[in-house]
């Protein structure tokens, strides 16, 4: 087999087992031939079944001198399930003095242990038997186990078949892959596999599908796609196929095909599919039904602080109004985007920006919030830092880290905004003095709807959907955000790559 074959057949423990059987069996056999070159042995048997004479390197093979095998009687050195076989063959042919057989049998060695011989002897005038032996212990047990391994295929619960690459016909099919399929023993055996298990008509997606994992397979010599099969019966059922070009030595050039039934999850996953359009559907619509109320409910607030304009503890009321809108609000948006990313739909529009500009005026929005907070807001940008982006986007992704940091830093503590350029990125950075993110939860905090124990049992507002919303709205832009947390200092640092604009 060639090294093309040999990296193909790693991609499935099955065929990488049958190469590695072949490539042996292959091997043993040059190397029988091999020591038959070397160290012919030649012995003839007489028809009471002694040995009469040897030729060749006995010693070298068997640890027997000549001395100690000449004139001994054959059957007292062959191993006892292999005796009487032996005997009859080779005795009755020097009995009746022409044809010619081989026979295989295992010879005991001085030390005791057996080393397995074959045997091709024919009749000679003078009543005794010549036999041409080699010593094929290595060939007889690659044999088993291919034995071995056939039985395994056989039994397997994934069904496996044989394609002849040239007219892509079935030589072999387990009994597993007959069950799948609905045939009975060897009715699959000699039939073209696609018309036995192609459907008839295909959908525009399954003919691409198709058509794709056919030039995977001409071209790498594997694949791996899921498709329909057509039962018996008429029925079709989802396999999932790992497919690999193998040399056989009986056949020539097949496709191994293990195909595993994969009904029942397509359906889960068809499912859950279904489900999470459902919700996004669901979310998409009760947002924007949400918004117009709490629209009108900031204006009519904004008009009611007009009318109220003189009058005690008005204007501290209408705060309380339109704080609690405008949260409400920033809720629905973040429904409204994670609605939009789930159904494919999140539109950016990316455009050349100042990244530390655009940083420089999300700071001052948020400090009166942290003022407010009582903590400390400060900021290092070294611009410029130009990039492609959406200024909208990107803004929004600042405020939810701000937001964050200031949710969860105690009063009198720090955030700290920074922005610098390497040779490619912009990196920026939000980092505060809060109590950091536990190392268990740190891989899902980009998960929508995840909020940390930490964050329920300080009961802070929120719905868990600003951090998802940031990812990808990073992702969208090529760039990258992650999280850590200084196990000295505390706190937690978020860090936002962006790739910078090339220059004209």
């Amino acid at each position: 087999m060639s090294t093309r074959n040999q990296a193909q057949a790693a991609n499935h423990p099955l065929l990488q087992q049958l190469w590695q059987e072949e490539q042996s069996r292959r091997e043993a056999e040059l190397g029988a031939r091999a020591s038959l070159i070397e160290r012919d042995l030649m012995c003839v048997v007489s028809d009471d079944g002694r040995i009469v004479r040897l030729e060749g390197g006995w010693r070298e093979v068997l640890g027997w001198e000549r001395a100690e095998l000449v004139g001994r009687e054959l059957g007292g050195f062959l191993h006892p399930d292999d005796r009487e076989g032996t005997l009859r063959e080779l005795v009755g042919l020097a009995r009746v003095e022409s044809g010619w057989r081989t026979v295989r049998n295992r010879f005991r060695a001085p030390n005791g242990s057996w080393t397995w011989l074959c045997w091709s002897a024919f009749g000679q005038s003078d009543g005794r038997a010549a036999c041409a032996v080699r010593e094929v212990s290595e060939g007889v047990a690659i044999e088993q186990a291919l034995d071995l391994r056939g039985e395994m295929i056989a039994n397997m619960g994934e069904g496996v078949s044989l394609v002849t690459t040239g007219n892509e016909r079935i030589v072999f099919a387990n009994p597993s892959l007959e069950r799948m399929l609905g045939y009975k023993p060897g009715e699959l055996v000699g039939r073209r596999a696609a018309d036995v298990m192609a459907p008839e008509e295909l959908t525009p997606q399954e003919e691409a599908e198709r058509e794709e994992a056919r030039r995977c397979l001409q071209e790498r010599g594997h694949c791996i796609y899921e498709g329909r099969r057509v039962r018996r019966d008429g029925t079709t059922i989802w396999c999932r196929t790992t497919t690999t070009t193998f040399e056989h030595p009986r056949y020539g050039p097949v496709w191994v095909a293990v195909q595993q039934d994969i009904t029942e999850e397509r359906r889960a996953r068809e499912a859950a599919l279904e489900l999470e359009r459902a919700k996004s559907e669901f979310l998409g619509s009760v947002s924007h039904e949400l918004r117009t109320p709490l629209t009108s409910i900031l204006g009519y607030a904004a008009l009611l602080r007009e009318d109220t304009d003189g009058i005690a503890d008005a204007g501290d009321h209408i705060d309380v109004i339109e704080r609690n809108a405008r949260r409400q609000l920033r809720l629905v948006e973040d429904l409204l985007s994670i609605a939009r990313i789930q159904a494919g739909e999140f539109e950016i529009h990316r455009l050349p920006l100042d990244l530390a500009e655009l940083v420089r005026l999300g700071v001052e929005a948020m400090r009166p919030a942290a003022t407010e907070a009582e903590l400390r807001l400060e900021s290092d940008c070294a611009g410029p830092a130009r990039v492609l982006g959406d200024a909208d986007r990107l803004e929004q992704v600042l405020a939810n880290l701000l937001s964050n940091a200031i949710k969860f830093t105690p009063r009198g503590g720090r955030v700290a905004v920074g922005l610098r350029t390497t040779s490619g990125e912009a990196v920026l950075t939000v980092t505060d003095t809060g109590p950091g993110i536990p190392p268990q939860e740190r891989e899902r905090l980009f998960e929508r709807l995840f909020r940390g124990e930490e964050v329920k049992q300080l009961q802070v507002s929120g719905a868990g959907l600003g951090l998802a919303i940031a990812s990808s709205i990073a992702e969208a832009h090529e760039g990258t955000i992650q999280a850590r947390t200084d196990p000295e200092h505390g706190g937690a640092t978020f860090e936002l790559t962006l790739p910078l604009l090339r220059a004209a």
